[in-house]
């Protein structure tokens, strides 16, 4: 059983670092944060982006504790995964960041986004019917756990 743990985990990061042929950009900053709006008490993105996920994590943090935003926002507060690479957005968002937060992975049809090398990413949970496919979007990866 053991063999068999190791072996997907290495097939794993071997997909993910090829990407299957889909050789997509990141862009310098692929994190985004999220916090929830005590109004509505729904996730919400805060439309800024971070290098990593520790520098996402904690400016999110700082901001529902230490500004303004405090009486707006509060935790549950992370962070998603943004890339032109299906693979690696899908894998990084299951394994790194929390996916219990989101539905699905899409692939935005948003030329903007495809500039900004963010072609794939999450949809948060909490909102009707997110994660479909029309022409805005095409969903690539469903979230199979319902938390």
């Amino acid at each position: 059983m053991n063999s068999i743990l190791k072996a997907s985990i290495s097939f794993s990061l071997i997909i993910m670092i090829v990407g299957c042929g889909d050789f997509g950009e990141t862009p310098e900053e692929p994190w985004m944060g999220f916090t929830t709006n005590k109004k509505n008490e729904k996730p919400q993105w805060w439309y800024s982006t971070y290098q990593s996920y520790d520098a996402c994590m904690e400016a999110m943090n700082w901001g529902i504790t230490n500004t303004e935003s405090k009486d707006y926002y509060k935790e549950p507060v992370g962070c998603g995964y943004y890339s032109n690479n299906k693979i690696k957005t899908i894998f990084i968002n299951i394994f790194i960041a929390d996916m219990k937060y989101f539905e699905c992975i899409i692939e935005s049809k948003n030329p903007e986004m495809r500039r900004r090398k963010m072609k794939y990413g999450p949809l948060l949970k909490g909102y009707d019917n997110p994660c479909v496919s029309d022409s805005r979007q095409r969903v690539v990866f469903s979230n199979p756990v319902k938390y």
